[in-house]
């Protein structure tokens, strides 16, 4: 299997040896055909935890479509994935908890959100209760490639129905 970045390398590396360390610690292998075993089944658990993240995956133009957005920055929607959703009015939760690759919900428009979304690698922003950015925030949006949406939802419904939809939040592991 190829990875991205050698980044996921590292920490998958790392995952599967403190599989193994563990196994050692506890005395369930004490030998190399055991600690080749306990990497492989480690590895099978990695692959089949991207597997699951893959089924809750969700594109933009189905965040558009169940929450009834409109887009106001940003294309190919049908091809833009998304892994999870967060809701958030407090950005330095947002850096806290967020994953890369995921959409904001929040109600805050000036550009800190969008500064915010490119420093924790979020895909997309939306915007509930209505509320658009102003033309300053927008263009640094198309600047920095992060998609804008606006829906008229509050956040907590639509995160429900994103929840509903089959999109995992930032707690999921």
């Amino acid at each position: 299997m190829v990875f991205a970045n050698s980044a996921c390398v590292r920490r998958n590396r790392s995952e599967q040896g403190q599989l193994v360390r563990q196994a050692e610690v506890s005395g369930r292998t004490s030998h190399a055909s055991n600690k080749i075993e306990l990497y492989e089944q480690g590895k099978a658990g990695l692959v089949e935890k991207r597997k699951t993240q893959r089924e809750h995956e969700m594109t933009l133009a189905e965040v558009k479509k169940i929450l009834d957005c409109e887009v106001l920055q940003g294309d190919k929607l049908e091809t833009t994935e998304i892994i999870t959703a967060c809701g958030c009015d407090l950005m330095s939760d947002v850096l806290q908890f967020i994953r890369p690759d995921s959409l904001l919900l929040t109600g805050l428009t000036h550009p800190q959100a969008v500064r915010t979304a490119e420093i924790a690698d979020v895909r997309a922003i939306c915007f509930v209760r209505g509320k658009k950015p102003d033309g300053k925030t927008t263009r640094l949006a198309k600047d920095k490639g992060i998609w804008l949406l606006a829906t008229q939802l509050p956040l907590f419904e639509s995160c429900a129905k994103l929840y509903n939809g089959g999109l995992l939040g930032c707690s999921a592991s």
